[in-house]
């Protein structure tokens, strides 16, 4: 019985990441089409924007969710270099 439990999560998992795949792929063009209308930081605000959207479900349903800020200086970081590397992707396609 644990076999077809399991089988099931796998099953799950690869329709998460074909699905995660089709949408890397879909905002990659629209992100060229919109390039040509639109500057990059605008592009990069509804992407960021967007993927909140899709999240704030999951968040609400948790409703524990919190964040550990005893090492904020290390978050504020990796945000800084993860919208740095997105506007730079965009500035540069």
């Amino acid at each position: 019985m644990p076999n077809i439990h399991l089988r099931n999560h796998y099953q799950k998992a690869i329709v998460c990441m074909v699905l995660a795949y089709i949408s890397i792929a879909l905002m990659g063009v629209f992100v060229k089409y919109a390039s040509d209308e639109l500057p990059s930081s605008e592009i990069l605000f509804s992407r960021f924007f967007i993927g909140f959207v899709f999240l704030l479900p999951f968040l609400i349903k948790d409703g524990d969710f919190k964040v550990d800020m005893s090492q904020w200086k290390f978050l504020v970081l990796r945000n800084l270099a993860g919208i740095a590397s997105m506007l730079l992707t965009f500035y540069a396609d």
